[in-house]
């Protein structure tokens, strides 16, 4: 069957300009299994390498693009699980100069379709010292209490720290990182964590 007219290519946007809340949209393909379907969702974080959308995505969808408002590609997902993660057009440039016209698509097999799901084992901490009082603040009546979010690497070692929650004393939150940044796990997939914080003297 050919089709009754051409259709262009999606057009990359390469300047960045993103912002947390814009409304954009995931675009599933046939050849994935998928139907070809678009998913609405919304930014909920951006970062210099990755950006993160609302709402589950099937494995299926890994390699599709994320287009915004304008039907420009602003990202290519490369993580679909409970939490879909993608990676901006302005940081895709190493690996698009990489490709060749012979270049095919390859999706990873869902769930539903391998015949040997693996199990994937609990995330366990290792060591998880708790944060101590900062010089000079552990003053009668300090306390504040802030969240953290940590992602850890295969390995086990904290690669990422955010602030989910500040205390509310820049002190503690230096101190709560420096020490959250000691943490290990046992060796898994990559995993992330938010953790609560307290400091409070009597």
């Amino acid at each position: 069957v050919k089709p009754q007219k051409l259709l262009r290519f999606l057009d990359l946007n390469k300047t960045g300009e993103l912002s947390v809340g814009a409304r954009v949209a995931v675009v599933g393909s046939a050849s994935a299994g998928n139907e070809g379907n678009a998913r609405e969702t919304t930014i909920t974080a951006q970062l210099s390498d990755r950006l993160e959308v609302a709402g589950a995505t099937p494995a299926s969808l890994v390699g599709s693009p994320v287009v915004n408002e304008n039907g420009d590609v602003i990202g290519i997902v490369t993580s679909a699980a409970e939490k879909t993660i993608a990676r901006p057009v302005a940081a895709l440039d190493s690996v698009l100069s990489r490709l060749t016209p012979n270049t095919q698509a390859r999706w990873p097999q869902t769930a539903e379709t391998s015949p040997t799901p693996h199990s994937t084992p609990k995330p366990r901490l290792l060591y998880a010292p708790a944060p101590s009082f900062p010089p000079g603040q552990s003053l009668p009546g300090q306390s504040g209490t802030g969240r953290f979010r940590l992602t850890f690497d295969p390995q086990g070692n904290v690669t990422d720290i955010r602030i989910v929650t500040s205390t509310g004393n820049p002190y503690f939150d230096q101190a709560a990182v420096k020490t959250l940044r000691q943490w290990k796990s046992a060796p898994s997939q990559g995993w992330e964590a938010t953790v609560p914080v307290t400091f409070r003297t009597r």
